[in-house]
């Protein structure tokens, strides 16, 4: 659901009480202080002044982090205080406040941003079994689809799915199912794809992913099988547990389906400078540069070892990529 580069979002858009309109499974979530996530005191900070919300987020949160939430909440704070704590939670969560929020001012954002027709090329995808993480609506799992045996796309937010479903269905896709859960616990059973792949959705700490993540990607692919981060939001850490960096090319231009969306856009979550570059060129086609996007298509890849540590027999229905 991440992005693949970090725009300058508008996070003047949402505040603490925004929060309020999660389900009690999405604040378990986006709440969940694993791997660098969200700190359990700043949350109790940010939510002083707000009983009702403060409760149902402690109940939400994991037992062992319930009284670093209860010492923020109780800790004698002035309102600035409470206002930065508020304005840094709102800046962990910002996306997925937007997918849950604002899902279609989400698709706009995304719309012209597809993936690089290379590097799904270079993804061994057909006749497989693969699961798209973070499926959002369905950005690599819809063009997956139509290759693959069957995709399982997951996501933590319902709207987002609803609309990837309806997606699907416009596409005459039929072998795509959706499922809600979160990267640290997936729907999906052991050893039970071929493949798992982060498109543009995976970062390198929680509640958007974290080794956590990587590991709960393991339990579901079967042995001989790869996990793909697609567009990872950083690569290093990622190499040192092993992956490898695919490179291709990329699509040069993000392309906003008119000029006043694509400055609206740009000036929201990518910054004035973007903005005011859609202005002086009086163009919708946006240089991938402008908005901080990858001048290459970019995956970082990595094999499940099998038991033995040997390589799977070609044509086996669980590779390498290539």
């Amino acid at each position: 659901m991440s992005r693949k580069a970090t725009p300058h979002p508008d996070t003047h858009r949402f505040s603490p009480a925004d929060l309020d309109r999660f389900d009690d499974e999405a604040l378990r979530t986006f709440l969940d202080p694993a791997d660098g996530g969200v700190r359990p005191s700043l949350a109790g900070l940010a939510l002083q002044g707000r009983p009702v919300l403060a409760t149902r987020v402690r109940a939400a949160l994991p037992p062992e982090a319930r009284a670093g939430f209860d010492s923020g909440l109780g800790t004698p704070a002035d309102p600035r205080a409470v206002a930065r704590a508020g304005q840094s939670l709102v800046r962990q969560l910002f996306w997925p406040l937007l997918y849950w929020c604002a899902p279609d001012l989400y698709l706009d954002l995304i719309a012209g941003e597809d993936l690089p027709e290379k590097l799904m090329e270079a993804l061994p995808i057909d006749g497989r079994t693969i699961a798209d993480l973070g499926a959002g609506a369905g950005r690599f799992a819809i063009p997956a689809a139509r290759r693959a045996l069957r995709v399982i796309a997951v996501d933590a937010i319902p709207a987002l799915l609803e609309r990837l479903e309806s997606r699907a269905r416009a596409a005459g896709v039929g072998n795509l199912e959706a499922r809600r859960g979160s990267f640290r616990s997936l729907p999906i059973t052991d050893r039970s794809v071929d493949a798992a792949v982060y498109c543009s959705s995976l970062h390198d700490r929680g509640p958007h992913g974290g080794p956590g993540a990587i590991d709960e990607a393991e339990r579901i692919v079967r042995p001989g099988g790869w996990i793909a981060v697609v567009w990872p939001e950083s690569s290093g850490w990622l190499l040192k547990r092993g992956f490898s960096l695919l490179t291709t090319a990329a699509e040069p231009r993000v392309r906003f389906p008119d000029l006043e969306t694509a400055e609206r856009l740009c000036r929201e979550f990518y910054g004035a400078g973007a903005a005011r570059w859609v202005r002086q060129h009086g163009t919708c086609e946006v240089p991938a540069a402008v908005v901080g996007r990858p001048a290459v298509g970019i995956a970082c890849i990595r094999r499940v070892p099998r038991p033995d540590g040997g390589t799977p027999p070609a044509g086996s229905g669980s590779g390498t990529p290539h």
